[in-house]
């Protein structure tokens, strides 16, 4: 399979380039569009790999999604656009990656023992860290300074108690690694992002679904070990990684075909449903 680098690599370039062919058709495109844009395509670039077991890979998934969610759902509850999402993310990633390299490092964090604990504990910290310059970079808040930065702290909790919830209830290469899971993904982001217009929504649920597919395509054509290391052969799992049903489990590729239809019977709901009661 492909390392993860690749996958958020491609899943951000074919957000990336989903906006851009986008931009034929939709009369505004800015930078905070965009960067949303490119934020779910690189989300979905690794989201099939959230049930995986090696620690390394999936720490660092984890890691960015805890300072990265949060700060995508304030600009997307937020009640102004414009370039506060580009000047947010500048400035968050940079010092993720910084606090993230220099509190290892530190006498008194590293003496902790119990290293998932400390993980999940320094993932929390570097994310409520991250959270507090964009109380001051975004125009309004939904909930004020100390709510806000509540939320976005519990939001990256959130993501720490999440992930090895699914590491423990799924199979790697199960059906969270197939086609339906992707459309699944990409109706979530749809609804997540809801205060948008519906030509918004739809093409980053299509940005989100790019990435999620990019990933599994990947995963057939590279024959890469999932922490980085080269190996000069296919794959004796060729074939498993891009599927739309697992024999091995049937009850669970049922289940998600129902959620896939329910949750897209409800989105579709969303879209007809007001238009038809304007005519009324």
């Amino acid at each position: 399979m492909a390392n993860y680098q690749t996958h958020v690599s491609v899943g951000a370039c074919s957000g990336l380039l989903s906006v851009g062919v986008s931009s034929f058709w939709l009369q505004y495109l800015g930078w905070d569009l965009l960067l949303l844009g490119v934020f779910f395509g690189f989300l979905g670039g690794m989201i099939p790999d959230i049930d995986h077991d090696r620690g390394f890979a999936v720490s660092i998934i984890g890691a960015l999604l805890s300072t990265m969610l949060p700060v995508v759902s304030l600009a997307v509850w937020a009640h102004d656009r414009g370039d506060w999402v580009t000047w947010s993310l500048a400035v968050v990633l940079p010092f993720h990656y910084l606090l993230h390299w220099s509190l290892p490092r530190m006498p008194w964090w590293g003496r902790a023992r119990r290293a998932s604990l400390k993980d999940i504990l320094q993932s929390v910290l570097v994310a409520g860290i991250c959270a507090i310059p964009t109380l001051f970079i975004f125009p309004r808040l939904p909930f004020g300074y100390a709510k806000t930065l509540g939320v976005m702290v519990g939001i990256a909790l959130g993501v720490q108690i999440l992930i090895p919830l699914f590491k423990r209830i799924t199979v790697h290469r199960g059906m969270l690694h197939s086609v339906p899971f992707t459309l699944l993904f990409a109706e979530i982001v749809f609804w997540f992002v809801q205060p948008f217009s519906m030509e918004v929504r739809l093409l980053l649920a299509g940005t989100a679904w790019t990435g999620a597919l990019s990933h599994l395509l990947l995963d057939e054509i590279y024959s890469v070990d999932f922490d980085g290391k080269q190996l000069v052969r296919l794959k004796r799992s060729f074939g498993t990684a891009f599927k739309f049903w697992d024999s091995r489990y049937p009850v669970t590729s049922a289940f998600l075909y129902i959620l896939v239809f329910v949750v897209g019977g409800m989105s579709g709901l969303s879209i007809f449903v007001p238009g038809l009661l304007r005519l009324f």
